[in-house]
């Protein structure tokens, strides 16, 4: 909401393009206040729509997550990283392009910083003078990401929010920049080094992985048509380890058929779209929190200490229903982790395997 929040407010302030200001005698005038008011009434009854929706939204949705605070660190480590950008992967080599591209920009701004020193400051008998022209409306960009920098370091405290925050630091930051005077020869070579840059993140990279997570996402449909529909099925995701995306493919499991997919890493999150039902059958409250891990789970909720043979899901009424089929997708990098040492000796014990190939295995439960 704080987001769209800040939108409503950049809409506001669009109007101001049209105002015209100049410097007289140290003092600094508006004009064109008509055409400002003109364009500030065609704004507003073009967003009533969406200030309705946002009410209607507030009204009926509490999407106040509770989160622990980021740490200061973690929040700048973020901003250098340009981490909305690493969709995929926040390790190398894709944060070695962002934090190129974050180069550019803090070099963009020490350029943009040395011009305006040289062109308004002067020394003269060991006292700086400042001579700053009108303002134009690019000071109203460089309002706004210095605005929304400061929400970002102070603000978050949810699961999502300081992502969605340091888009909007980018983009403002990339609107002042555009609209400052630079010489053309810096102009020329940022330009160049950010296509550069941007054509080879995009194509050779990103594109590739996003090609082989589609190859990957067949796959693991693949394994479905050997499910019966109706059934539970409990995933193991070792694939987002690689490849952030993988944290929504296990609903693709139950994409083609009925299947009841154990796993919604969203699904405590009061504004997502498909949450748990708690009000069910199931008491599914330890793994109604945001980013819950079936691997960190086998020992105290899949299984008791008296059936460690299979994996089950508790019912409110003291009994457990049997998980008829599990699937393991992705890489196992370290397969003495204790977490999947477990979940192999269930599997070895009570399930027999059904089906793989290169992404994904399914196991069965094995006939009593």
């Amino acid at each position: 909401m704080l987001i769209f929040m800040i939108t409503i407010a950049v809409t506001i302030l669009m109007p101001l393009a049209t105002l015209k200001s100049e410097k007289k005698e140290n003092k600094i005038t508006l004009s064109n206040w008509p055409l400002f008011f003109i364009k500030l009434k065609v704004v507003f009854i073009s967003m009533l729509p969406a200030l309705i929706l946002g009410i209607v939204y507030l009204v009926k949705v509490d999407s106040l997550e509770e989160a622990g605070r980021l740490g200061l660190g973690k929040l700048i480590n973020w901003l250098v990283d340009i981490r909305p950008l690493l969709t995929l992967s926040t390790s190398k080599p894709w944060n070695i392009f962002t934090h190129v591209l974050f180069g550019i920009f803090a070099l963009m701004m020490i350029v943009q910083l040395t011009t305006f020193i040289k062109e308004n400051c002067v020394l003269k008998n060991k006292q700086l003078f400042i001579s700053l022209a009108a303002p134009g409306f690019n000071l109203i960009w460089f309002l706004l990401f210095i605005g929304t920098t400061f929400l970002y370091l102070v603000v978050p405290n949810a699961n999502i929010l300081p992502e969605r925050l340091i888009i909007l630091v980018f983009i403002f930051f990339g609107f002042w920049l555009a609209t400052q005077d630079h010489k053309k020869w810096i102009q020329f070579l940022f330009l160049t080094v950010l296509i550069v840059t941007h054509i080879t993140f995009s194509i050779f990279l990103h594109g590739k992985n996003m090609r082989n997570s589609s190859k990957q996402i067949e796959q693991m449909n693949e394994i479905t048509r050997y499910i019966e529909p109706g059934s539970l099925l409990l995933p193991f995701n070792y694939a987002y380890q690689h490849n952030w995306l993988h944290m929504h493919s296990p609903g693709y499991f139950g994409s083609d058929k009925p299947v009841a997919v154990i796993e919604n890493y969203e699904g405590q999150l009061r504004w997502f779209p498909v949450n748990w039902n708690l009000n069910g059958p199931y008491q599914l409250d330890p793994i109604n929190v945001w980013a819950a891990d079936n691997k960190k789970m086998v020992e105290h909720f899949y299984t008791t200490p008296e059936n460690h043979r299979i994996f089950s899901l508790p019912l409110k009424s003291g009994t457990r229903n049997p998980i008829p089929y599990v699937a393991i997708f992705g890489k196992v990098t370290d397969k003495q982790n204790e977490n999947y040492q477990e979940i192999i000796a269930v599997l070895n014990n009570g399930y027999d395997m059904l089906f793989e190939n290169d992404f994904c295995k399914l196991y069965q439960i094995r006939n009593q």
